[in-house]
């Protein structure tokens, strides 16, 4: 009898133990997908291969709205719309030519794949797409500083640290982005330019400079100019510097946004994207929110005249030059036929002839007549006697 009940007891102890785990593996999957599907399981800290610049990929979920923020390797930021394990959206970078384009990744556990090309409006553009993959090393949120989140509502403009500039120029469009442009100039790092596709509130601004007659697009897979990092011990922007047309010349590069009403943070690069300033995002105070005149943020015409004294280019000067009287719409001229109307209508055909030398009829010699003097003599003879009258 002992030994039927101890069976018995035993028999039921491993079924409740194996119905528990069931259950418990059930919920983990359950939660897990739930994860998945509310957008969650892609927040946190992930691999980074869009440019494999060796750095981490950072995204801030905003579960409420069913989007996300990212950055990667302080190289680029992205933004886009959350569907169930589908993440579409943007991304945006600086330093060439049209730095920006679309993006689609699904999830899959802790590990993401899918794709990203750019945008194309001209017959010269690339229409391939490119491999975008990585993997989750961390579910914790990332800061705002790791993933560039832009507040809400509020614009770029102003003044931080007291030194700092920048201005955001919603009526301009930058170059050939047909995006609004804002310029920035910083203490010790220079003036830079570029766009805004967030009304200022996220900025992507550098020194490279867009030439009209350029036949492709200067984008780091068109270009033989050195794009990323590169080791401490070698000079890999050096080749960019030169006066070569189909290299991109870009020498600074600054990826930023304005994470809350005070803080402007940003990546700050020499070169393309040779050698990052900081191991991470670089953060400043605002000090004033009054938009600083163009002498402190600097324009295009200042960035083409320092990029042209750095190289020695003077086809960049030119070019902007060009772009800027192109830009000049000048007033329609209509002629009306019609009589002359003005001073000159009594010179009709023949009233030079008093001019000529009677001896040489048909010559242009025009006679100095010898008794003008005398003639004015008298003149003035004349009126002195008016005078004393």
């Amino acid at each position: 009898w002992m030994a039927r009940y101890l069976e018995g007891f035993v028999f039921c102890f491993v079924m409740k133990t194996a119905v528990y785990l069931l259950v418990l593996c059930f919920l983990g999957s359950c939660f897990a997908a739930h994860l998945q599907s509310s957008g969650l399981g892609w927040q946190g800290t992930w691999s980074e291969n869009k440019r494999s610049f060796g750095g981490n990929m950072y995204i801030c979920v905003d579960i409420e709205n069913n989007v996300a923020y990212g950055s990667y390797s302080g190289a680029g930021l992205f933004s886009g719309v959350l569907k169930g394990t589908e993440f579409t959206g943007e991304w945006f970078e600086a330093g060439y030519d049209r730095p920006f384009g679309p993006f689609s990744l699904t999830l899959s556990g802790t590990s993401f794949s899918g794709s990203w090309s750019y945008y194309n409006n001209t017959s010269a553009d690339s229409t391939e797409t490119f491999a975008w993959s990585g993997s989750r090393s961390s579910s914790s949120r990332p800061s705002v500083e790791q993933c560039l989140v832009p507040a809400q509502g509020v614009a770029v403009t102003g003044t931080y640290e007291n030194v700092e500039n920048i201005c955001y120029r919603p009526a301009d469009r930058y170059q050939n982005t047909n995006l609004p442009g804002v310029f920035g100039g910083f203490e010790s790092f220079g003036f830079v330019g570029g766009y805004t596709p967030d009304a200022g509130r996220s900025v992507f601004m550098s020194d490279f400079v867009y030439r009209n007659d350029d036949s492709i697009s200067l984008r780091p897979e068109t270009s033989a100019s050195v794009f990323g990092p590169c080791s401490s011990n070698s000079d890999c922007n050096g080749p960019n510097t030169g006066d070569d047309s189909e290299r991109v010349q870009t020498q600074k590069i600054v990826i930023g946004a304005l994470v809350d009403d005070a803080t402007f943070c940003g990546f700050f690069w020499e070169g393309f994207y040779n050698d990052q300033i900081s191991d991470g995002a670089i953060c400043f105070s605002r000090t004033g929110t009054i938009s600083p005149d163009s002498v402190s943020c600097g324009g295009e015409a200042v960035i083409a005249a320092n990029r042209r004294q750095d190289i020695g280019n003077t086809e960049l000067l030119l070019s902007e030059i060009q772009r800027v009287l192109d830009a000049i719409t000048m007033p329609s001229v209509v002629i009306v036929p019609g009589p002359f109307d003005g001073d000159d209508d009594n010179y009709g055909t023949g009233f030079f002839d008093q001019f000529l030398d009677d001896d040489d009829e048909g010559s242009d010699d025009i006679v100095v007549d010898d008794n003008d003097d005398n003639n004015d003599d008298d003149a003035d003879d004349d009126n002195n006697d008016d005078d004393a009258d």
